[in-house]
Formats: C-alpha cells, sequence, structure tokens
C-alpha cells in the first residue's frame, strides 16, 4: 500500500485492497479531457508498482479469486489493453529471453516488453562485471496473483522477473547482494525494482514500468482487441454517487482516474477556506465514498481558468492543466502528478488563445505524451506534447454537429476518437483513422443531457470499449455502456467485494470540523473552535478535530495558553521541549505558574494528559479553589484535590455514575478536552 504523501488526507476503510491516490481524465467543453492513458481501450504507457521507482503507483486489475489463474482469467483496464484480454492471451504472446550470467537460462516475457528486457542485456554487458544468477531462484511469467491477495501478478502479464530469490528475499527492510550498477541497468532499462519499494522490500524483484519508461523503445501498441462486442451505449448501469455531492460554485468537478486503478474517480478542484487551491478525490474503488477520499493542495492554481487532465510527461497518472488565453498563445500551467502535484511547470504552447475553444489532452502519436487538443467549432488543431506543444500534429475541418465534446477511444486503434454529444442526447463519433473528417456512427443515449452535466468516455467494466460516464450537479452518477456486458461483475476488477469502510468524516458537514457533526462534544468542540482555541488536527485543511486521539502535554499547552491568552516568556524553563512545535506555550504556561513539569527540568511533551493532570491545570488556569471533599472512589494522590475541585464547580461528573468513578489515569481526549475548557471558562 502507497503511504499518504505530503498534503494528501483522507480516510481509509479495511481492505485488502485499500489505497489512495491519482489517474486520467477525458471531458468536455469547460470541463476538457485526458490522455488516453485512462482507460477507454487506451494503452497505458507507464506501470509503475510503487511510488518509491518515481512515479505514482498504477494498481494492477483484481482477479476473481486468489492463487494461480487459469487462461480463461481476464485481464481487464489498462493492463488488459497492454498485455492481452485474457491469461490465455498474455500467455500466447510471450517469449524467451536469456538472463544475463545465469549459464544460458531462460524465462518467459511479454513480446512487447521484450525490448526492455533486452535492453537491460545490454545495459549489464557493457558494464564488463558480473553478477551470477541461479536458475532455481529465476522466475519470469507465472500466471497467478500477488501472494494473499487478488491483485494480479506483474509476473501474470510477463513483464516482472525475480531474481536470485534466497539472497533477496522479500522483507520489511531491504536484504539484498545485488551490486547497484547491477540494479542500475535494470533501472536505466525502464524497470521498478523492488528494492526501490515505498514499504515493505521485494529486492528479487524487476517489472517492466512500460513503454514510456524504455528510452527508444517506440510508439505506444496499439490495444488488445476487446473481448466484448462493440454496442451503441444502449444498456445503463447502477452507480453510486460521489461524496462531494452537489455541485459548489466556482469549483471544477470532473471524473478522472486518479487513485490510479484505470477506474475514474469523482474530482473537485477548488479554493479551500483554509489550504487556498485543492484538489479533491474521492475513489471509485470505494464506491465514490469518503473512504476513499484524498485531497492535495495547488499552490497558487489559477482556479478560474479552465482545467485539463493528462499524461504531460512521464508520470503515469494525469497531470493538471490549467489553461490560460489572456495572452496571444495558450499558456498552460502543468500540476505534475509525478510530483504529487507540488511540481510546477509552465509552458507556452503554439495555439492561438481563444476562450471560447475546448481543449483536451490525449496522446496522439503514440509517444507516451499527452498532445494538446484544441477544438474551436468546426477547426482542430493537435498540437505534440513531446515537443513542448509547440509543434503542430494535425489540422482538420470537422464534419458540422454540435455540442459538447469528449475524447477516447471507438475502434481501439490506439489512436483517440472525438465525441460530439448535442443536447438531444445523440452522440456523434468521430475516428482518428478518418483525420476526424467524418462521422463514423450517430447514436442515440439513455441518458438525459442537462445544461450542468459532465460528461467523459472511459472503461467503466474494464473491457476495452469506452463507455459513456454522467456526473450531474447533485453528484449522481450513470454509465452507458459502449458494449454488449460480458463480465457478471461489472466492476470487480477494481471494487473489492471484501471491501468495508469504517466510519470517516463527511464532506458535506455543518460548522467547522467535519467528524464531529454525531459527537455528544460538537457544541463544546465547535466552542472551542470559535475562541481560536484549536484550529483542527490536519493542517493545512484543518477541517477535522479528531475528537478520539488522546490530548498531549505539548497540546495541552497550546489550548490553554490560546484559551488564557497568555504572554510569552522570557525563560525557557525545560531541556525536553526544545525544537517542538509547542515550545513557547509550555514555557508561557510554566510562567504563569500552571505546570511545574513531570520532573525537575522536565515536562514530558510527548505523553498524554491523563484525567487527573487536566484536572491540576484547569484548577490552577482558571484559579478554582480547591475542595477536600472527594466524591470518586478511584481518586486520591496529590490530585485530588483538584479533581474534587472540578466536581464541586461542575467541570467534571466523572466517567462513571454508578459507582462515581472519575478514571483518573485514562487518557484526557480531544472531544473531552474541549467539554472541560468549555466548562471551565463558563
Amino acid at each position: 500500500m502507497a503511504p499518504k504523501p505530503l498534503g494528501v488526507h483522507g480516510s481509509r476503510g479495511s481492505s485488502r485492497r485499500g489505497r489512495l491516490i491519482l489517474g486520467a481524465v477525458l471531458l468536455f467543453t469547460l470541463l476538457p479531457s485526458p490522455a488516453r492513458a485512462d482507460g477507454g481501450g487506451d494503452v497505458e504507457a507507464t506501470y509503475s508498482e510503487s511510488n518509491g521507482c518515481g512515479v505514482p503507483r498504477l494498481f494492477s486489475a483484481l482477479a476473481r479469486n486468489q492463487g494461480g489463474l487459469a487462461d480463461s482469467e481476464p485481464l481487464r483496464g489498462p493492463f488488459g489493453a497492454m498485455f492481452g484480454r485474457t491469461i490465455g492471451q498474455a500467455r500466447a504472446a510471450s517469449v524467451s529471453w536469456a538472463v544475463p550470467f545465469a549459464g544460458g537460462l531462460t524465462v518467459r516475457v511479454h513480446g512487447r516488453a521484450l525490448a526492455a528486457f533486452n535492453q537491460v542485456s545490454a545495459n549489464l554487458a557493457a558494464t564488463g562485471s558480473s553478477y551470477p544468477t541461479r536458475s532455481g531462484e529465476t522466475f519470469g511469467f507465472s500466471a497467478r496473483t500477488v501472494t494473499g491477495t487478488r491483485s494480479i501478478s506483474y509476473h501474470a502479464f510477463g513483464a516482472a522477473i525475480d531474481i536470485n530469490s534466497r539472497s533477496n528475499p522479500t522483507a520489511s527492510s531491504l536484504i539484498t547482494d545485488m551490486p547497484e550498477w547491477y540494479v542500475n541497468a535494470w533501472r536505466q532499462a525502464g524497470f521498478c525494482w523492488g528494492g526501490d519499494w515505498v514499504g515493505s522490500k521485494d529486492a528479487m524483484h524487476f517489472s517492466w514500468m512500460g513503454p514510456a519508461a524504455t528510452p527508444g523503445y517506440g510508439p505506444v501498441p496499439t490495444p488488445y482487441a476487446s473481448l466484448a462486442p462493440r454496442a451503441a451505449f444502449g444498456e445503463t448501469v447502477s452507480v453510486p454517487s460521489t461524496a462531494l455531492g452537489s455541485r459548489q460554485s466556482g469549483a471544477i468537478d470532473a471524473l478522472a482516474d486518479l487513485t490510479g486503478d484505470g477506474a475514474v474517480d469523482a474530482v473537485r478542484i477548488r479554493q479551500h477556506p483554509a489550504a487556498g487551491p485543492t484538489l479533491e478525490i474521492t475513489g471509485s474503488w470505494a464506491d465514490f465514498g469518503m473512504c476513499g477520499f484524498s485531497r492535495f493542495q495547488l499552490p497558487g492554481a489559477p482556479i478560474g481558468q479552465q482545467a485539463i487532465f493528462g499524461n504531460t510527461a512521464f508520470g503515469g497518472r494525469p497531470d493538471i492543466a490549467f489553461a490560460s488565453t489572456s495572452g496571444g498563445r495558450i499558456e498552460l500551467r502543468i500540476y505534475q502528478a509525478k510530483g504529487f502535484y507540488q511540481d510546477v511547470r509552465t509552458v507556452t504552447t503554439g495555439a492561438s488563445a481563444d476562450s471560447s475553444a475546448t481543449l483536451l489532452l490525449a496522446d496522439y502519436n503514440s509517444d507516451g505524451r499527452a498532445d494538446l487538443y484544441k477544438v474551436n467549432g468546426s477547426d482542430l488543431e493537435i498540437w505534440d506534447g513531446g515537443a513542448g506543444y509547440g509543434s503542430l500534429l494535425l489540422s482538420a475541418e470537422l464534419p458540422a454537429g454540435s455540442g459538447r465534446v469528449m475524447i477516447g477511444e471507438r475502434d481501439l486503434d490506439g489512436i483517440p476518437d472525438l465525441y460530439l454529444l448535442a443536447p438531444n442526447g445523440t452522440l456523434q463519433v468521430l475516428l482518428a483513422a478518418s483525420g476526424y473528417g467524418a462521422t463514423a456512427e450517430t447514436i442515440p443515449i439513455p441518458l438525459s443531457v442537462g445544461a450542468g452535466d459532465i460528461f467523459r468516455i472511459s472503461d467503466y467494466d474494464g473491457d476495452g470499449n469506452g463507455d459513456l460516464y454522467r456526473l450531474n450537479p447533485s453528484g449522481a452518477v450513470a454509465v452507458a455502456l459502449g458494449n454488449r456486458q460480458i463480465y457478471g461483475d461489472i466492476d470487480g476488477w477494481f471494487r473489492s467485494p471484501e471491501f468495508e469502510c469504517e466510519d470517516p468524516p463527511a464532506y458535506n458537514f455543518v460548522g467547522r470540523f467535519g467528524d464531529d457533526d454525531q459527537n455528544a462534544f460538537a457544541p463544546d468542540i465547535e466552542w472551542a473552535a470559535a475562541e481560536g482555541i484549536t484550529v483542527g488536527c490536519n493542517p493545512p485543511f484543518n477541517d477535522w478535530f479528531c475528537p478520539r486521539l488522546p490530548v498531549t502535554r505539548a497540546q495541552m499547552a497550546t489550548f490553554l495558553v490560546r484559551a488564557l491568552d497568555l504572554p510569552p516568556a522570557s525563560q525557557d524553563f525545560f531541556s525536553d521541549d526544545i525544537g517542538s512545535s509547542h515550545e513557547a506555550d509550555i514555557n508561557s504556561l510554566a510562567a504563569a505558574a500552571i505546570t511545574t513539569g513531570c520532573a525537575p527540568g522536565s515536562y514530558c511533551p510527548e505523553q498524554s494528559v491523563t484525567r487527573e493532570q487536566m484536572a491540576t491545570f484547569l484548577v490552577r488556569a482558571f484559579d478554582i479553589p480547591t475542595d477536600s471533599a472527594n466524591p470518586f472512589a478511584d481518586v486520591g494522590g496529590t490530585h485530588a484535590g483538584d479533581v474534587a475541585a472540578l466536581y464541586q464547580s461542575g467541570i467534571t461528573r466523572g466517567c462513571s455514575a454508578t459507582p462515581l468513578f472519575f478514571c483518573p489515569g485514562e487518557s484526557v481526549l480531544r472531544e473531552q478536552m474541549a467539554a472541560f475548557l468549555h466548562r471551565a471558562a463558563g
């Protein structure tokens, strides 16, 4: 499982397939479309097994069961497009490759990956060194899932090899005898090494990252033919509504595979009240629910401009490009998925600026980089992404028609086709094979077309044919299939039926925080926020409170300093809080004689505050007279008078009524802290 990158905050349900983070898009008009790498029959240019290999991870499709896979097992989504629609097709496409330094040992690899494996051979030969490779511990093609999961192994595609498994085992930390020059020969040929994985390591394992990763590979191969008969979008399927809910004023909503499983997610780009321009995602793998919620800051993003999604560089997931038409040429401000949207570059294209044009991103020339499509009425221009959008690839006149412009694959030739969706629900298909100059099909669709609806073409059932998505302003999603349905588990290739969702914060919530709406302490929590005592627990967004987390002594100092508006201290009282973001507040608390620390010269800032310690903090902070009439059966010692004072003043009612207990040694939770402070402040 990939870790949360900096800037991502989300909740995740318990699932073998729990995952977060990033994909590609195909939209229309003011919310245009992405690169062919995102489905609809497209072949991915990049396949990475881990964020540690330099590009965001692409999650493998799920098999129907764990373990060995029969030749009839379907391969769905981007992996099926590249390696074959079944295990049998992938097996039939495998070829022999002679493993270097292995005394003539050969393994089976996919024919489309052979150029990359041959590049490894050349790289290793050029070193003049040797790394003896043992035949009984080296394996290529294997029709199976990843051990203990239903995720189809890269070995089942013929895109992976394990080398010297005994001396390079799978482990929680890196164990390997492979020299750096040997590993580099694989990296330079476009392979992801298991020793570079984030989290546990698989040092024996190398997997091919696709055509865009291998120097000189050539054009991205055309997709394998779909096993499903193409159809006219007549069959609709039920899809859950998104947790993002109704459209927000000024926000950009889209459908894009930003979690990297080949199926599009619900996406919103908006001005967050605390964090500024923000990308928000609810993953299709979690039925567009808050279990699959993640987000990223987009520093300086011009949200008022047109947003386009596409794989503009080697990165595996679509970047986000904001298009400015204020100058003579269209300028793209690109937030790169490879850097988790924190790396930004600006490109001035060769296309003339026109605010009325529809802009889309898709890979027209099969070089693994999204090209810029500009549609203005019947005029089409395609600008080469591999040349920085400064070179014109195609200029064409589209046939008569009107409506929203989408992009996707219809004939599965590997070149994106155009779709015009008219207000009356008629879909006009323009094939790239004919230069977009003629209408190949005119199809009535079963979905209504509202002015605020968002449409896109992508492969929902993973069979290779592009399907038609609609996202309406209320957050409801519908899909019309571009094929006859052949899979009973229509979304089973990306959504695990074993997935269980924890109770996550709501997206649309009341008040300051999204995780306290059903909390008995919500009035106290909202009071603490209104008084500036707390700003939340998830910077920079700070719209979650984390009510059930314990309060540390360092955090308690800050809460009290804010509640009492204590001045800065001129003395440093403790030696164990140096470098803490709460150090100044700890010193202010000590200067006000509210704390003497946990031991001479020490404050113990990371220890949780106990309930009896909280009593003493509050008695000193709010000058509450102590009381010797202690009503609690479980309280004694140095804090007894302070606990009694809190009871007599009505600040606490204890943790149990019968018998009357205070639970003095238990940690104070953040929700309880808010209630204690609210009552003490009166």
